[in-house]
């Protein structure tokens, strides 16, 4: 199907770009996802000017470290646009044997999607519209910053880009934009990493769930189900708690200090949350630092 399409789409080339801007956004329901929740990815169309939209084509990328997809993109009853659509989004689609990179389950991966209306009362001149959903899969969080959702950072090595074209077969000036999404429970910590020094450890979650930090100096890597990968050996010995509590806002911050021991110099500290109760029980990311 996408080596039909895409001839049709080839011919909205930018010798003929059309003097109508248009937006195309990415949304999802909320910008705070938990481990293990399900998050929609939507792509909406803006068209403020009312130009005639015949057809698109959509390249997107997302970090599969963070992010899992669930399920092929797929259009709604509410989607504009959708006599022909069509995606390659591996592990739903083929992928390219020209950019292995966009479909290997590793990091960054690529997404394509397009369609084009078969009649122009199928085509679409409306404000807004939706195109299509992706679906996704909240994975333990792999730090502290946002995952985020951008546009065309497979276009080159796929030679596809993200265009929309009119009924005459003209590119429309199309501004693209990105959105992210954070993944919780995560973790940081900042300070002076000497002996003596002080360490601010923050954690993210949702309000009125109980947390605990740990810490440990064996690293492992034991898979605990859905709480997520326990990233240092929390029963050994020299392993020991941070802090614990119950989140009063969606950001608690625990301070400790480093003890004046000289064999403490060079070892390296692996440390985690976890937050949650009973099967809702989630870990953070790993952070972990050297003592100086």
């Amino acid at each position: 199907m996408l080596c039909f399409l895409a001839p049709l789409l080839l011919l909205a080339s930018p010798l003929g770009l059309s003097q109508a801007q248009a937006e195309l956004s990415m949304e999802t329901p909320t910008p705070i996802v938990r481990s293990g929740e399900a998050v929609s990815l939507d792509f909406i169309l803006h068209n403020p000017n009312g130009h005639l939209i015949a057809g698109y084509q959509v390249q997107w990328d997302w970090n599969s470290d963070g992010l899992e997809m669930i399920a092929a993109p797929t259009t709604l009853s509410s989607s504009v646009l959708v006599d022909l659509f069509a995606a390659n989004a591996p592990p739903f689609g083929p992928g390219w044997t020209n950019c292995p990179d966009a479909g290997d389950g590793l990091g960054t991966e690529g997404g394509l999607a397009l369609s084009v209306a078969l009649s122009t009362n199928n085509q679409f001149s409306g404000g807004t519209g939706h195109l299509f959903q992706v679906p996704f899969l909240a994975r333990q969080a792999i730090s502290q910053d946002p995952l985020e959702f951008s546009f065309d950072g497979f276009s080159l090595c796929i030679n596809q880009a993200s265009i929309l074209a009119d009924a005459a077969g003209n590119s429309i000036p199309l501004t693209l934009t990105p959105t992210e999404v954070e993944i919780t429970p995560n973790l940081s910590v900042t300070g002076n990493f000497q002996l003596g020094g002080n360490l601010d450890f923050e954690i993210h979650d949702q309000v009125g769930l109980p947390w605990t930090i740990g810490y440990g100096f064996i690293p492992t890597n034991r898979n605990l189900g859905s709480m997520g990968i326990l990233f240092y050996d929390a029963f050994a010995s020299s392993s020991g708690i941070v802090g614990n509590g119950v989140m009063a806002t969606e950001s608690e911050i625990t301070s400790i200090g480093i003890p004046q021991l000289p064999g403490l110099v060079g070892r390296t500290v692996y440390v985690q949350a976890l937050t949650g109760v009973g099967s809702a029980r989630r870990l953070s990311n790993l952070v972990e630092f050297t003592i100086l």
